[in-house]
């Protein structure tokens, strides 16, 4: 393992005291940063089908297709807006304007006939913000440190902690004073990003130089995009398109699965008490909290296999466990037959799929930070962030199914569809490099 050496590098932050088990105090404020962004765009995206169909009178596919696009938005302007920091505003500017943009969009949304123009601008600030936030952390290691896949999990982790009290906080709001409260909420949440990341400026990686488009592209052998390359990247993309296309229903047919066919009753005793709905979308960064010292640590054990072949590995790996997470919840509707099904079998069905979103995106990351030539990092990243995009316009498709068939058929074609997801990130296997470092 390295140490603290990451002063040596020009697009490295002088010498720090480490914080958080040896890693730069820069993540620190990159992480919390993002929490607070996890924070407004989950908590606003955990009450949006509710309100379409409560307040707009839009029909459950209508609201659930709405969401994948409006989602989906975000990830695919990340294309441009990783293009834009890269060549253009730099990582810092690209933050920033982000932020604004986003706390913006979410204060336009306190106004109806404002909703598609809110969620346009969401979307811009999203794409400008997300890929050049995640660079920032790969940025503040050397090339080969084995803390960069590490420190992209602790960035996620962080992260999720806005994707537990957003929800809970959104959804409260939203249930007990209103539409206009909840997202009054989340745009304060993104004023609050923009103050964390400006204080902590200093102990962020400097901006990088920029590298003219051709030198970029011809500057090593490695970054030669060989028909062998070009194979590996698409298929690792298109199985992780398949993978967020089933993870992805937990916002849209999940939420509404929740709201309709889930017994949400909890009773302590002689006291019942019926769950908000959009609690239950905290389980899964709760889980992420929780099991993600482990993977850490599993993680951290010295291993001599080749990088890009442990990423393939451990992407597979999450592709299948989130497969038997459907084939969970499958059972579960099978077993209860017309009767609500009970909110265990969800939260017993949330471990894998959260060990699955752990594994692929923090590998994801990395493999793609891996492939990218100099002066495009977060133009990779951005790709990387389409595979999401894909997969919520896809998991709107799927989600059209909902209603037309049995909750556990619908399942049952979500399990199959991660099996395929496992498949074809394993067959990139085969256009690995012959010689990985």
């Amino acid at each position: 393992m390295t140490t603290g050496g990451a002063a040596t590098m020009p697009d490295a932050p002088p010498v720090l005291p480490r914080t958080l088990f040896g890693h730069p105090l820069g993540l620190s404020f990159l992480f919390l940063t993002g929490m607070w962004e996890v924070a407004a765009l989950a908590g606003m995206r955990a009450i949006l089908v509710f309100y379409l169909i409560n307040q707009l009178h839009l029909t459950s596919a209508q609201a659930v297709e709405i969401y994948g696009a409006s989602t989906a938005g975000s990830f695919l302007m990340s294309m441009i807006g990783g293009l834009l920091a890269d060549r253009l505003f730099g990582f810092r500017r690209a933050v920033l304007w982000g932020a604004l943009l986003l706390a913006f969009g979410h204060f336009a949304l306190s106004i109806p006939v404002l909703l598609a123009p809110s969620l346009v601008v969401i979307a811009v600030g999203s794409g400008l913000f997300r890929p050049a936030l995640i660079g920032q952390v790969w940025l503040l290691y050397l090339p080969g440190d084995t803390r960069s896949n590490r420190a992209l999990l602790a960035y996620k982790v962080g992260c999720q902690i806005g994707g537990i009290f957003g929800p809970i906080a959104a959804g409260a709001l939203y249930e007990f004073c209103g539409w206009l409260w909840a997202v009054i909420f989340c745009g304060a949440g993104m004023l609050a990003a923009v103050v964390i990341y400006i204080s902590g400026r200093e102990f962020l990686p400097r901006e990088r130089p920029r590298v003219p488009a051709a030198a970029a592209i011809e500057s090593k052998t490695e970054t030669t995009f060989t028909p062998r390359k070009l194979a590996l990247i698409g298929l690792i993309a298109l199985g992780a398109s398949l993978h967020w296309t089933v993870a992805n229903q937990q916002g849209g047919t999940m939420a509404v699965w929740t709201f309709e066919n889930l017994n949400r009753t909890l009773q302590i005793g002689q006291l019942s008490f019926k769950v908000p709905a959009a609690w239950f979308q905290t389980f899964n960064p709760i889980m992420i909290l929780a099991f993600a010292p482990f993977v850490s640590r599993l993680w951290s054990r010295g291993n001599s296999t080749p990088a890009i072949t442990v990423e393939i590995r451990r992407m597979v790996l999450g592709s299948l466990m989130l497969a038997a997470s459907f084939a969970i919840l499958w059972t579960g509707c099978d077993l209860s037959g017309p009767t609500p099904v009970n909110w265990l079998w969800f939260l017993i069905s949330t471990a894998p799929l959260t060990l699955g979103e752990i594994y692929i995106d923090s590998m994801g990351q990395a493999f793609f930070c891996r492939q990218a030539p100099a002066g495009y990092l977060s133009t990779f990243l951005s790709l990387w962030l389409v595979t999401s995009t894909i997969g919520y316009l896809a998991a709107g498709w799927l989600g059209e199914l909902w209603g037309k068939i049995s909750p556990a058929h619908f399942f049952a074609i979500s399990m199959m569809l991660a099996l395929a997801s496992a498949l074809v990130i394993a067959a990139a296997r085969y256009f690995t490099p012959r010689s990985t470092p």
